[in-house]
């Protein structure tokens, strides 16, 4: 069901030598999400709000698992006044029960602008992104930068602030952060090409003592928004690129995959999806905008990608989720996940997380009882295959426009989905996080 191309001569450049592994094609199953009215074995247990939750704070905008450690940013926060400084907090498990350990914020608070929009969080390292941040004086709007906290015991500190050496205006250095032990990926999805606005970068730090250092820069030459996600399992790494073209339509999408040999990383393999085929089905259009690519994840040999915008019978941006494995070295595409009722604007895929066989996908524009873009999320057992049982989540206290769903993490039987425009006592879109467990899984 999916075209999987070789890599086009030239389209990438990295500071590395680069390699090129052809792809194979078989034919994958495609099966939906079914909802669960019962939702199973998986319940939710508590919800989450900021301590000093505010209005347009959007607290849950992003957030990160590791074990009884959660991370959730809130980029909207103010700060003296000013709006959208934003901050992330740092939430433990004890006993079962979720507590606020830390609010994080840049060392200089007034610098940082958007802090939170994007966070990663592996054991003790806390890395949280502030894309609205200027350079210097003469690049002073959206160059973006990227921190990094470590914990010590209960108590979290800045151990590093991260930018581009080359950083510019309109870069987006920080849109999206991926970390694996001493590995950090750091999407700068609109950094500039000679081809124009837009095409994008991907950012390689390692950790070297208390700094960390950048031990590749992977790039793109034509205007595809190249890192517009990421996501790194060990030395593997996975890149979206949400608005490559195609000779169907604009803003088709691809996805990249990228290995590491001792320092060297080399482009192993470039994905796309038939979502962005006129002649799939699905499609809705002759020119969608898929936008495959908008999200992914990474466990091992499994990978998931989202594609927002792939239309349904039932409207646009329905959305779907292709699912990757490899055999001998090759990738081949396995399975597209639709939402079981398809509706226009639900935005299925619009997050993702992945753990062993366990999927969760967000689906934030989806309806509820009460009105429209209540948000849903859904759990696949990608090993079970079109017979799986999947299960739709909700909030308990869903109301319209609340986007539940907007952001996914997943680690073991602990699932949290943000809802960044829940309202609050301070006004709207002060938002929450929902946590749900499983006592089925190991």
């Amino acid at each position: 069901m999916s075209r999987l191309n070789p890599l086009a001569v030239g389209l990438f450049s990295i500071f590395v030598l680069t390699t090129f592994m052809p792809l194979c094609l078989t034919d994958p199953e495609t099966f939906s999400a079914r909802a669960s009215g019962n939702n199973n074995s998986w319940l939710e247990q508590q919800k989450l709000t900021a301590s000093d939750a505010g209005f347009e704070d959007m607290f849950g905008s992003s957030i990160a698992l590791d074990g009884d450690t959660a991370l959730v940013g809130a980029y909207g926060d103010a700060c003296e006044e000013r709006r959208g400084c934003g901050s992330a907090y740092v939430f433990v498990r004890r006993d079962g029960v979720w507590y606020e350990q830390a609010k994080l914020v840049a060392n200089d608070p007034q610098i940082s602008f958007y802090f939170g929009w994007s966070v990663a969080l592996d054991g003790n390292t806390a890395v949280i992104g502030s894309i609205w941040e200027g350079c210097d004086e003469v690049y002073r709007y959206y160059c973006g930068s990227v921190y990094v906290f470590t914990r010590e015991g209960e108590n979290w500190t800045q151990q590093a602030r991260i930018m581009a050496s080359d950083a510019t205006s309109a870069d987006g250095f920080g849109t999206s952060v991926a970390l694996d032990g001493d590995t950090l990926l750091v999407g700068a999805p609109d950094r500039d090409c000679d081809a124009g606005s837009g095409c994008g970068t991907v950012y390689v730090f390692v950790k070297q003592g208390r700094g960390w250092r950048k031990e590749a820069r992977l790039t793109s030459d034509i205007q595809n928004n190249f890192g517009w996600s990421v996501a790194i399992d060990g030395d593997t790494a996975l890149i979206g690129a949400r608005s490559e073209k195609c000779n169907y339509g604009i803003a088709c999408g691809n996805a990249y995959i990228f290995t590491r040999e001792d320092d060297r990383w080399t482009q192993q393999a470039r994905l796309e999806g038939r979502g962005n085929d006129p002649v799939d089905q699905f499609a809705w259009t002759t020119s969608n905008v898929d936008q495959f690519g908008w999200s992914v994840t990474l466990d091992d040999n499994t990978i998931l990608i989202g594609a927002v915008g792939d239309d349904c019978f039932a409207g646009p941006s329905c959305g779907s989720v292709f699912m990757f494995t490899p055999e001998d070295g090759i990738w081949y595409e396995r399975a597209r996940f639709l939402k079981g009722e398809q509706v226009g604007r639900a935005t299925f895929g619009w997050s993702l997380a992945l753990d062993n066989d366990t999927a969760l996908i967000g689906a934030k524009g989806t309806n509820c009882a009460s009105g429209e873009r209540c948000g849903a999320a859904y759990i696949l057992m990608t090993s079970e295959g079109p017979f799986a049982q999947q299960i739709e989540l909700t909030a308990s206290d869903a109301t319209p426009e609340d986007l539940f769903g907007y952001s996914v993490a997943l680690d073991g039987n602990t699932a949290l989905i943000g809802a960044p425009q829940t309202s609050c006592e301070a006004g709207e879109k002060c938002g929450s996080v929902y946590i749900f467990t499983s006592d089925s899984q190991p």
